[in-house]
């Protein structure tokens, strides 16, 4: 390929994956309103029993319920991030210059004020792939995730991750407003899943645009993890990603907390990221 074919293809592909965001932000934002317009319908139905039948004393403990349901959501939400963090290794520049200089890149580009604090984690449910609204701005990598990009010498790997990361921070995934106005939907099992589907998919695709050529590596070692890697290609992992499923596999599906690898890989090439042949 040219040198001009090869820029021309580029930006066709930047294109895609930019009107591909721009799309699946849309949507975010639709099921962010719904889920604040069921909580505010959920309180104020509880509120008007309250009102109408506060001698009821079974009907007053449901209304209650649900009437303090967002607040209880938010606080437990948010106490679970705080017990995960305690089993998280605070990473200074002093111990990992090169993935802070990496990610001091990424948020200058992006235009953070800030850059958030980076963490190793080697806990496996503990995922550092997916972010659920409210979090605080920090970034976590698995060990096994940094010692595989180390060891197979694919540092554009590392850098989609970060990008990832820091995409859910430029879409404002990590604020309380995001917290409090999906409560709802994080409440419900179907819509929860498709909601936390979208939020990962919108990081997939502003990462992918910053670093396009690390996305599936990146996505491979999450798969097959750092043993498995030079043995099993990510772009044919995504191709027999699994589509047809009975229907409790599709209710499990939908009801799925965590993405899969291979899945965000095939939704990338579906929106326009170009398939990268040679990945080891």
């Amino acid at each position: 390929m040219t040198l001009r074919a090869e820029r021309s293809a580029q930006g066709c592909e930047a294109d895609a994956l930019e009107r591909a965001l721009r799309r699946q932000a849309r949507r975010s934002q639709a099921l962010l309103v719904l889920s604040a317009l069921l909580s505010c319908l959920l309180v104020a139905a509880a509120a008007l029993v309250i009102v109408i039948d506060p001698l009821d004393e079974p009907l007053l403990r449901a209304a209650a319920s649900a009437f303090f349901f967002p607040f209880a959501a938010v606080i437990l939400h948010r106490y679970k991030a705080a017990a995960d963090r305690m089993h998280l290794a605070p990473i200074t520049r002093n111990q990992l210059p090169e993935v802070h200089r990496i990610l001091e890149e990424l948020c200058r580009e992006a235009g953070l004020s800030r850059t958030p604090r980076l963490f190793l984690t080697k806990d496996p449910s503990i995922d550092p792939c997916t972010m659920t609204p409210g979090l605080r701005p920090h970034l976590v990598l698995g060990t096994d995730f940094l010692a595989g990009c180390r060891e197979n010498g694919t540092p554009e790997a590392l850098r989609f991750m970060l990008a990832h990361q820091v995409g859910h921070m430029v879409l404002n995934h990590h604020t309380r407003r995001w917290l409090w106005l999906s409560t709802a939907i994080l409440g419900t099992p179907v819509l929860r899943g498709v909601f936390i589907r979208l939020l990962e998919f919108n990081a997939d695709l502003w990462a992918a645009r910053a670093v396009p050529e690390g996305a599936e590596r990146a996505l491979a070692l999450c798969a097959v993890g750092k043993d498995n890697y030079p043995y099993l290609h990510g772009a044919e992992q995504a191709e027999h990603w699994e589509t047809r499923r009975d229907v409790l596999g599709q209710v499990a599906y939908l009801s799925a907390t965590q993405v899969s690898a291979a899945e965000r890989v095939s939704q990338l090439h579906r929106h326009g990221l170009r398939l990268r042949t040679s990945l080891h």
